[in-house]
């Protein structure tokens, strides 16, 4: 029989702090810091997992040492834990001797706690599990068999607590028998906490939730008790009925959000091109938020049958992007009473017109589906207005929801590369509506100034009306369609990044070059302005097309780098994937389920 501790930690160095914690056997450390990586070490005969996370909250933690733990018997452990020399052979012998236990709790003193919460062994069941602590609490690792920490509770989430005890709860009540015996294995430090100021509101709102998440049957007894049994503790901070008063309200709150978790939601859509659509719809489906149906099937034919079966489980559908397959499920929605809802990247219409190009059938379809929708959500409020000013008869079912930005995932993207000095990046190959045509004339303009500046343009992008054009000019570098990791590699070495677009409903390019270190040059029209509370006069370009402006706010941009500035005007939980995945629950609960 084997032991490993499970360490959950933020902000450390590197592995070598499991010493001062006297951990001398094997050892999980999951480590939340600016980084995600992972090394297995082999030393003094003992094996350390060493996980960096980006991830945040405790019981996220937890779950991850879970899931790359490999002995059969493991303890949870943070920070301010020292064990004692013999804690392995204590832990270990226990779990020998009681075989018929699937979890084994011991004392671990603090200055809070400085005895056992029990004076003698015993066998723990609902009502005896709220006083046990998750830094002592041992098991078999194969006995969870799925069972994980809630991770909508504990320290580094909303409500801060208690994550130790739903966890037991979730034990008890899938048949596993939980143990305690009053050995001590270790001691707290007395460290100051990161996250309890006391009895204040938030502390009492926590333990509401807590309790809720424990068991919502009892949620309200449970909230009673706590208030009467912990009376002489907080009476001098708040008062009974004040404790009461926010521990219902965070009760109800976690249940409200719990009640949310039920609606069922059916996303369709692009998920596999890589296109910016693709990319958002797929972030969506993706997050923690919420869980979504999304098509899996990649066959015409049997997405149909896919569709309809989703569709009868959903309590509402998003049809992500334009299709012309995405009629037939608008048509099926309406056949089955369920809300659709029409996530518009972009108007076929306008960037026909801005492109020089013209598809009659394709703006048709676009035309039929703005008809078929029962609400149409556009990614950008300068795209709503558009919308709303191009088809007024719709105006009533037309709202905003723009797009989520991934911070995790754009963070883990971030390139050391050494800036190429005069090198500007713009995205969007030959397209008219993107007028790299104009930034061609701008820095013609100051090369006739300047003949011997430094810049040089790189284009990327698909073949164009404008790309001929584009190439003659000899500070042209037209790379082509490239893959997103080029792109960002690109960005990496550039030192400023021009998206001088007639329209763009929100696209994230601009902010992966900001992330990049590229300082940025933004039209007006583009939807991921409203985002950047920090934009200066000089950031934003008001005429596209006009060579004078372009070519003073270019020369503006190189001597004045603005990638720090522009990132910190973004608010990153506001902007965040979770954030519009639950501002997208609400948009449905209060259009759709009315």
């Amino acid at each position: 029989m084997t032991l490993e501790v499970l360490l959950s930690a933020m902000h450390l160095e590197d592995y070598h702090y499991i010493e001062s914690l006297n951990i001398t056997g094997n050892c999980v450390v999951v480590n939340q810091c600016d980084r995600n990586s992972r090394q297995v070490v082999e030393e003094k005969a003992r094996q350390i997992t060493y996980i960096e996370t980006i991830e945040r909250g405790l019981s996220k933690s937890r779950n991850m040492a879970i899931e790359n733990a490999k002995a059969d018997i493991c303890i949870f452990c943070d920070n301010d834990v020292e064990y004692q020399e013999d804690y392995e052979q204590l832990i270990l012998n226990e779990h020998k001797h009681h075989p018929e236990f699937d979890i084994i709790v011991f004392h671990v003193e603090s200055s809070i706690h400085p005895v056992p919460c029990y004076s003698s062994p015993r066998r723990i069941h609902f009502l005896t599990s709220g006083r046990l602590h998750s830094v002592e609490i041992t098991f078999k690792r194969d006995r969870l068999q799925g069972i994980r920490l809630n991770e909508r509770i504990g320290a580094g989430t909303k409500y801060r607590m208690g994550e130790e005890n739903a966890f037991l709860y979730e034990c008890l009540r899938q048949g596993l028998k939980i143990y305690y015996v009053p050995k001590k294995i270790a001691r707290l430090r007395d460290e100051p906490s990161t996250w309890n100021h006391g009895f204040d509101q938030k502390f009492f709102i926590s333990r509401g939730a807590s309790f809720d998440a424990m068991s919502s049957r009892i949620s309200l007894l449970l909230v009673v008790q706590y208030a009467l049994r912990k009376y002489h503790l907080y009476k001098n901070q708040v008062t009974f009925f004040q404790a009461l008063q926010y521990m219902l309200a965070g009760r109800n709150s976690y249940r409200k959000e719990e009640i949310d978790a039920k609606i069922i939601l059916f996303i369709a859509g692009d998920y596999w091109s890589g296109t910016g659509p693709a990319n958002v719809t797929k972030s969506l489906i993706q997050g923690e938020t919420h869980p979504f149906l999304y098509q899996k099937t990649r066959n015409k034919f049997l997405r149909i049958l896919e569709i309809i079966v989703k569709t009868v489980r959903a309590d509402a559908v998003i049809y992500s992007a334009f299709s012309a397959q995405n009629l037939w499920g608008f048509a099926i929605a309406k056949f089955f009473h369920r809300p659709s809802f029409y996530l518009m990247h972009g108007s076929i219409r306008y960037e026909d017109l801005l492109n020089q190009e013209t598809n009659p059938v394709m703006i048709r379809q676009e035309a039929a589906m703005l008809k078929s929708a029962d609400y149409i959500l556009a990614v950008s409020r300068s795209f709503e207005q558009w919308l709303k000013q191009h088809y007024p008869k719709y105006s009533h079912k037309i709202c905003t929801l723009t797009n989520g930005i991934d911070w995790n995932k754009l963070e883990n993207s971030r390139r050391k590369k050494k800036k190429v000095p005069g090198q500007i990046l713009s995205v969007g190959g030959g397209m008219p509506r993107k007028n790299i045509l104009s930034l061609c004339k701008a820095i013609e303009q100051i090369y006739q100034e300047e003949p011997d500046c430094p810049l040089k343009l790189i284009v990327l992008g698909a073949e164009g009306k404008d790309s001929a054009a584009l190439r003659k000019y000899p500070f042209v570098e037209d790379r082509g369609l490239v893959s997103h990791k080029e792109t960002l590699a690109c960005m990496a070495e550039s030192t400023l990044y021009i998206q001088n677009s007639s329209f763009e409903t929100f696209g994230l390019a601009p902010v992966e070059a900001l992330l990049q270190g590229c300082s940025l040059l933004i039209s007006s029209n583009v939807g991921a302005v409203s985002v950047m509370t920090t934009v200066q006069e000089n950031d934003v370009i008001e005429h596209p097309k006009n060579p004078e402006e372009l070519t003073s706010k270019i020369r503006f941009a190189l001597k004045n780098p603005n990638a720090e500035r522009l990132l910190q005007g973004i608010d990153r939980e506001l902007t965040s994937v979770e954030y519009r995945q639950k501002e997208l629950l609400t948009l449905v609960k209060q259009l759709g389920m009315k």
